[in-house]
């Protein structure tokens, strides 16, 4: 015996068009949230460039200066002044 799926008959947040859906967190239809998608995908690779960035200077601020700052001790210690890049 076959499990039935529920659907749920959604509205697209983008842009307003119905559709239906088996899961019931979905919020976009198909076509928009393939744009959604690519839009959050690039947003993510610009802040993470943000984040590497600041952990290799970390890494090269341990190994220059034989400390141990963990990144958050790090970003305080930029903040106050404390550690010139």
């Amino acid at each position: 015996m076959a499990k039935k799926i529920k659907r749920f008959r959604k509205v697209c947040r983008c842009c307003g068009d119905p559709f239906e859906t088996d899961r019931p967190n979905i919020k976009y239809c198909s076509e928009c949230a393939q744009t959604q998608t690519e839009e959050n995908g690039k947003n993510r690779t610009e802040a993470n460039k943000g984040i590497y960035s600041d952990l290799r200077k970390l890494k090269r601020y341990n190994d220059q200066h034989g400390t141990n700052l963990s990144y958050g001790k790090y970003k305080l210690a930029l903040f106050l002044g404390k550690v010139k890049v």
